[in-house]
């Protein structure tokens, strides 16, 4: 059975969090609320997530980015909890929630692609220094299972056989959401980086695996 616990020190965790992402989720609510309504949205993602924090699984073989990965992921649910209590559909809190998590994969994204052109000017191979190095951090192993994969020429080709972030969303019955924000966010991030993800399965829509075909397309 998965043991469960409530990360400590709580208050800092909070903190910190609310530090981190405060800013970026008023940004896009104030789109659609006035600031009274952001104000109390907020609150109450805050107070949301703050209960969630109980659910993250216990398991010291997790490692550090996938424990960072489980807190934005309960974050997220915080948000379309709070969303949908605010009047939203479904699917305009999906969009809402992929345009506040996009304003950090942007950044992520950049920093990578930078160190990227220090170490060779190849579109591919930037494009496969990016992949590799966000496989190590926050998505790396043991927590996430990763295997290359033939794909024909010029295509970049990886499964990702185990996502924990998946795994919790699913055990929350918010697989839909993963699959809505956090999975289709991996489109947006390879143009970035000047690639094309073909469509695929992913573990949050029923598959046994996500599968990755990159191909280069600047």
């Amino acid at each position: 059975m998965t043991e469960y616990r409530n990360p400590t020190p709580l208050p800092a965790l909070k903190g910190l969090m609310e530090l981190k992402f405060n800013h970026r989720i008023r940004m896009i609510l104030f789109i659609y609320y006035s600031r009274k309504r952001v104000d109390s949205i907020v609150r109450d993602v805050w107070r949301r997530y703050s209960v969630s924090l109980s659910t993250i699984p216990k398991d010291e073989k997790y490692t550090v980015g996938a424990r960072y990965n489980h807190r934005h992921a309960a974050l997220t649910i915080a948000l379309h909890d709070s969303l949908v209590a605010a009047g939203q559909t479904k699917e305009r809190a999906f969009k809402i929630i992929s345009d506040i998590l996009w304003l950090m994969y942007t950044r992520w994204a950049r920093l990578a692609w930078l160190l990227s052109g220090l170490v060779t000017r190849d579109p591919y191979k930037r494009i496969k220094f990016c992949t590799e190095l966000f496989r190590s951090y926050p998505f790396g192993p043991p927590s996430y299972r990763w295997e290359d994969v033939e794909a024909g020429e010029g295509v970049l080709a990886h499964n990702c056989l185990r996502c924990p972030i998946a795994e919790y969303f699913a055990s929350q019955g918010q697989s839909e959401l993963c699959a809505n924000t956090w999975c289709k966010l991996d489109y947006p991030l390879l143009h970035q980086w000047g690639g094309e993800l073909e469509e695929r399965t992913t573990i949050a829509d029923g598959a046994d695996h996500c599968t990755f075909r990159i191909r280069v397309v600047s």
